[in-house]
């Protein structure tokens, strides 16, 4: 599976391809099992402090490094717009930013191996 990530840390990048991998669902976000609560320990709606706090666009900063962003437009894992948020917050404080969407990419798969990626 190939995956594409911005991070806060000085690090941006995307890991190795290790085959094709596609799956079809979709995400509740307001779950109490959905990627992000389990990250801060329970719902998103009742944690807001929690997930604002787990948020990259929250650490967004005039001295990040340059990033590269490439993310699917038909990723079921993160969420498109939340990428888009981070791209724009990263742009507004004057972060060089180069943001590649990957048209019918998901979360992973060919999409990350293409010649326009390449």
């Amino acid at each position: 599976m190939c995956c594409a990530y911005a991070l806060h840390f000085p690090f941006v990048g995307s890991c190795s391809e290790f085959g094709s991998f596609r799956h079809q669902r979709v995400i509740d976000r307001t779950s109490a099992n959905c990627p992000e609560a389990l990250l801060i320990g329970g719902s998103v709606l009742e944690n807001k402090e929690k997930a604002v706090k787990a948020s990259p666009v929250t650490y967004v900063s005039v001295d990040d490094p340059p990033f590269l962003i490439m993310h699917g437009d038909k990723d079921d894992v993160v969420p498109f717009n939340q990428i888009v948020r981070l791209f724009e917050a990263l742009k507004k404080v004057g972060v060089e930013v180069v943001f590649v969407k990957l048209k019918g990419a998901g979360h992973g798969g060919k999409g990350f191996s293409s010649p326009q990626v390449r």
